[in-house]
């Protein structure tokens, strides 16, 4: 399965973010993507892997290898890059994010 990994600030609960932890196992919700025009239109379904990061992942926290994987890779992936930003969103942005490299 072809992944990105990327670095992804999410927000603290004071500045809007989630009140718990992300789950332990894989978790999903809609990326937006700001600067790619064939994606700016809507939002995309990922899999953020968690289990793959060895702490647990709570508001305010940076992370700066978390890999992620789409439901739409084949739409996705072709119009991905290094530095491209994104937003997490879960009935509000929760998170913002900047790819590193793409994994195949």
């Amino acid at each position: 399965m072809s992944r990105i990994v990327t670095k992804i600030h999410f927000y603290s609960s004071e500045d809007g973010g989630r009140s718990q932890t992300l789950p332990p196992s894989n978790y999903g919700c809609p990326v937006y993507f700001q600067d790619i025009a064939e994606l700016s239109s809507t939002a995309y379904d990922c899999r953020i892997l968690v289990n793959q990061h060895e702490e647990p992942i709570t508001p305010g926290d940076t992370i700066n290898e978390l890999a992620i994987a789409f439901l739409s890779s084949d739409f996705v992936l072709p119009f991905l890059k290094s530095g491209v930003k994104f937003k997490l969103w879960e009935s509000k942005f929760i998170g913002d994010g900047e790819i590193v490299r793409i994994e195949p």
